[in-house]
């Protein structure tokens, strides 16, 4: 079994990682792994003020080719419920692998929220374990010695990935960014998109002026 801790800092807003994150869907061409994307439900919380959004995504396996021989696998689903609290500052994202469950069995668990020493950061922390479900011809320890530095290399081009989002964000006019603010949150929120659209794209023009 492997079990995996991550945490990183990201000297941003909350709001601005939000976008960044949810810019990547439903595909992106920076992040070609990501081949489908379907949300299967929406819902907003009133009382706790928050937005639940279930996806199943299908994912291009990074792995050598033997590996992928191995398993027969070339692609996998993912389903990820998304937790999103804009008053508490807050989106946590908790995914489960749909494919080959009798085999190996995938969970993560992803947050975002505000950093308690400094309100204009952010703080990240990610969680993952795996365990293989079946025998692999003495090749176990291989496999997940192999997933365990797969994770740790893609957990830092992810960074790197997400602070060249976030440049690319900030260099665009006020305008641009508040419109494609408002965009994702149609598209993430759909018709409660309302409750907070006019919320987050003030937070937006505070975090650019500043």
């Amino acid at each position: 079994m492997v079990n995996i801790v991550l945490d990183y800092t990201y000297q941003h807003p909350f709001e601005l990682l939000v976008m960044t994150y949810n810019s990547r869907f439903p595909t992106h061409k920076r992040i070609p792994v990501l081949l489908e994307n379907i949300i299967k439900s929406v819902s907003y919380d009133h009382e706790k003020k928050e937005l639940t959004v279930v996806r199943r995504v299908k994912v291009d396996l990074e792995a050598p080719y033997w590996l992928k021989r191995l398993f027969g696998i070339y692609f996998f689903y993912i389903m990820q419920t998304l937790v999103y609290n804009v008053d508490e500052r807050w989106m946590n994202t908790a995914s489960q692998s749909l494919s080959f469950r009798n085999w190996v069995s995938v969970q993560e668990e992803v947050s975002w929220r505000e950093h308690k020493d400094n309100k204009d950061w952010t703080y990240f922390h990610e969680t993952a374990s795996l365990e293989l479900q079946a025998h692999f011809m003495g090749s176990e320890k291989i496999i997940e010695k192999f997933i365990g530095k797969s994770y740790s290399n893609n957990f830092e081009n992810a960074r790197k990935l997400d602070a060249d989002f976030i440049q690319e964000a900030l260099s665009k006019p006020l305008q641009n960014i508040i419109e494609s603010c408002e965009e994702m949150i149609r598209y993430v929120g759909g018709n409660h998109h309302h409750i907070y659209l006019s919320r987050f794209s003030f937070s937006l023009s505070i975090i650019v002026i500043i």
